[in-house]
């Protein structure tokens, strides 16, 4: 009878304690920093903010989580979720050194990468194997990736680094580096940022790799691997409900 009564407040401990866990992560806003690219201007289906806070913030409705966005500038945004500020951060590639020190979700979206020149660029390009001595933008807190990491590596390429996508487009504009790699709808953003327009940038004919983007969450968050698992359960109802991707336009 003690034994049996024993088990029974271990079950009923470890059932209030689930409960506890499952509520401690959402009993206050979740709180989600992300780029400052990604804050909303009010157009639907871009990559203005729109997309990827539609997505974001569709899973969590799915689940039903009361939640807030914080935006900041791209590397800021990741220190923040890093050092538990925020409870996540998003958009964010998956690279090593961030599976290192963080817990990825699914992916939220696929992004098509390709290469921007300035419309009236010399450069004769049809493929990135012909950017060879190419100066190569690329943000501060932007992961190098394939191919783009192994021309630096081999000195194929000179990397700069501004702080922000839409200073590399204005440094394309005014000649001070050759191409950047963004997503189409991506660009438009940031050309907009830049003072510019889309159609003062040439883009490669094909994309150069696609990438997937994730909400992370630190490692050290003390709910962080329930946090994943609850978003990908939400982002995986939200997706069987919204089959199409936006579009760009």
């Amino acid at each position: 009878m003690l034994n049996f009564l024993k088990r029974s407040n271990l079950i009923c401990g470890l059932f209030f304690l689930s409960l506890f866990l499952a509520n401690s992560a959402t009993a206050a806003e979740l709180k989600i920093s992300a780029s400052e690219a990604m804050r909303p201007t009010g157009k639907p289906n871009t990559f203005d903010g729109q997309t990827l806070i539609q997505i974001v913030s569709g899973a969590l409705d799915k689940i039903g989580w009361s939640y807030s966005f914080v935006f900041a500038p791209s590397k800021r945004a990741y220190l923040m979720a890093k050092n538990t500020q925020v409870d996540a951060t998003f958009p964010r590639y998956k690279t090593a050194a961030g599976e290192g020190e963080m817990l990825y979700s699914d992916p939220i979206f696929v992004v098509k990468i390709t290469a921007y020149f300035r419309a009236d660029s010399l450069m004769e390009t049809s493929s990135i194997d012909e950017l060879t001595g190419a100066n190569y933008c690329l943000p501060l807190g932007s992961s190098l990736t394939e191919p783009m990491r192994s021309m630096v590596e081999q000195k194929l390429l000179t990397i700069v680094r501004p702080a922000s996508y839409p200073d590399c487009y204005k440094m394309i504009h005014v000649g001070r580096a050759d191409f950047t790699t963004t997503d189409p709808r991506a660009a438009e953003t940031f050309t907009k940022l830049a003072g510019l327009q889309l159609s003062d940038f040439r883009p490669l004919s094909k994309p150069t790799h696609s990438r997937t983007l994730h909400l992370v969450v630190s490692s050290k968050h003390k709910n962080g691997a329930h946090i994943i698992s609850e978003f990908n359960r939400g982002l995986q109802l939200y997706h069987s409900e919204n089959t199409e991707e936006p579009d760009g336009s």
